[in-house]
């Protein structure tokens, strides 16, 4: 008898976490800033374009994405039932090209490495289809009758010839480059207080001094302390949501001048010097009224990235928190504070991280709202990281705003884990939780005592905690392996199905 096993999904919901743009729909396009040629390269490092879907133009990118219903009826096949990648382009002039390469090699290439590409303009739903094109491979076709600084849209698909074909090679060039705003610190980005918004650093050449590292692509962005900034008062710099064209990422720095340009004479803060990308840069330090503080961001060897960038006073929101403690029992970590005074408090969010500088959430905890006394709050972190692990709070009010306590550290004696499975005596479900500092894919499996694989599922991982639960009904009782294999790790569990 066949059996069919049934799988439920119960993400966080108190966790919240964006997803980012992997050309899988219009509304996750990926992002291309054109230049003049699909040339990338200079020794070992990039030069900070971000004309290719990846760093290395040579490479390839795989279509994963759906078509939104749209079925283009300038091609043979129909898109609705193929893997299709999304892309913004952001035109420089009144043209852009799409260069076709090679993402195939050997017996039919040819056939593979065909592509349909379709461009519109306007907002999704209300797009308008302005051109599309069947190329072979390294064939490229101009489209015209653009305005610069507008973000035009192409729906890149397998053409007929191989509708399977999902890798594809990229390049959009224009007769301008386009370079990044604050591509030099004398023009660089006036940032607003408590505001967040979007910059990229692509087409930007080094400019300035550097923090004993080198420069490839640096932007630079400023802001002057107002002469009323209260004594005392911290601020915060905050970079998340990166999406870079490697996995090399950003290098940053603020730095502390009078109100001109800085030069290497004057005070700086290295942010984040450590290649690997992160999801978040933070940054908190306490300004001095009338000093400016310019930010630089550079691309790790020629990294491209487009990234949100939050400049934010530290006391956004009227919470009096008294203590912040974490104590470790050996497996978990107990998180505990107190407040004297709550006003409009919706939640608050704990944040961990292996190195107090790159903060990823863990769980929320609801708010008191509006209190006048001291109210306790506790949480646990189940899955710590060995060693050190660094906590901290950001707490948000009913209107969104929200800020940052200080960090504090704790030891953990021994390894940790990443991975729970259980399931009560009597219970029907088996609940699984896994924290995960990236988002990625996992397959999860289950075996019997035979090592019998019994079920095999992909899961989506987001970054933090994700919950799923499993109808453990449709399980015969006894004893179960269940493991959790991700592109770097093999978690596993044993769980016990009785009766109550």
């Amino acid at each position: 008898m066949k059996k069919y096993f049934y799988l439920l999904l119960f993400f966080c919901a108190t966790c919240s976490f964006s997803l980012a743009q992997d050309g899988s729909s219009y509304d996750k396009s990926l992002v291309l800033f054109p230049s003049t040629s699909c040339s990338n390269s200079v020794g070992s490092h990039y030069t900070g374009q971000m004309q290719c879907l990846t760093a290395d133009c040579s490479s390839y990118y795989t279509m994963g994405g759906k078509s939104s219903s749209l079925n283009p009826a300038c091609s043979e096949d129909d898109e609705r039932y193929q893997s299709v990648l999304w892309i913004k382009v952001r035109a420089t002039a009144d043209n852009f090209t799409i260069n076709n390469g090679s993402a195939y090699i050997g017996s039919g290439a040819a056939a593979s490495n065909t592509k349909d590409y379709t461009v519109y303009s306007g907002t999704y739903p209300s797009i308008q289809e302005i051109a599309c094109y069947t190329l072979t491979a390294n064939t490229s076709a101009t489209i015209t009758g653009l305005s610069a600084g507008k973000d035009y849209f192409i729906l890149a698909s397998p053409a007929i010839t191989q509708t399977r074909a999902e890798a594809i090679s990229l390049c959009i060039t224009s007769t301008k480059a386009y370079e990044a705003s604050g591509n030099n610190c004398t023009e660089a980005v006036p940032l607003e207080m408590n505001s967040v918004s979007t910059f990229n650093n692509a087409g930007a050449t080094p400019d300035g001094p550097s923090s004993n590292t080198s420069l490839e692509n640096n932007t630079w962005y400023k802001w002057t302390a107002p002469s009323g900034w209260p004594s005392g008062q911290a601020a915060y710099v905050r970079i998340f949501e990166p999406l870079c064209n490697s996995n090399e990422a950003l290098q940053i720095n603020l730095w502390t001048t009078q109100s001109s340009c800085p030069d290497n004479s004057d005070k700086y803060t290295i942010v984040s010097q450590a290649p690997g990308q992160k999801p978040e840069y933070y940054h908190q330090w306490t300004p001095v009224p009338g000093n400016t503080y310019f930010i630089s961001v550079d691309g790790y060897a020629g990294t491209a990235c487009q990234f949100k960038l939050e400049l934010a006073s530290q006391s956004i929101i009227p919470v009096n928190l008294i203590t912040l403690e974490a104590k470790s029992d050996g497996k978990n970590v107990l998180l505990s504070w107190v407040t004297s005074e709550e006003s409009n408090n919706n939640y608050f969010t704990i944040e961990k991280s292996r190195d107090g500088q790159h903060f990823l959430p863990l769980t929320n905890v609801e708010g008191a709202g509006k209190s006048t006394t001291e109210r306790s709050y506790t949480s646990r972190d189940e899955f710590p990281y060995p060693e050190k692990n660094y906590y901290r709070l950001k707490q948000t009010d009913s209107e969104g705003n929200y800020s940052y306590s200080q960090a504090i550290a704790v030891n953990i004696k021994g390894q940790g884990s990443m991975f729970h499975a259980s399931s009560g005596k009597g219970s029907d479900k088996i609940d699984l939780s896994f924290f995960s500092e990236n988002k990625e894919n996992a397959m999860l499996r289950i075996f019997d005592t035979k090592g019998q694989q019994l079920y095999s599922m992909n899961l989506p991982l987001n970054q933090g905690r994700n919950d799923y639960k499993i109808n453990s009904s449709l399980f015969p009782f006894g004893k179960y392996q269940v493991k959790l294999e991700t592109a770097g790790t093999i978690q596993s569990g044993d769980i016990l199905l009785e009766e109550e």
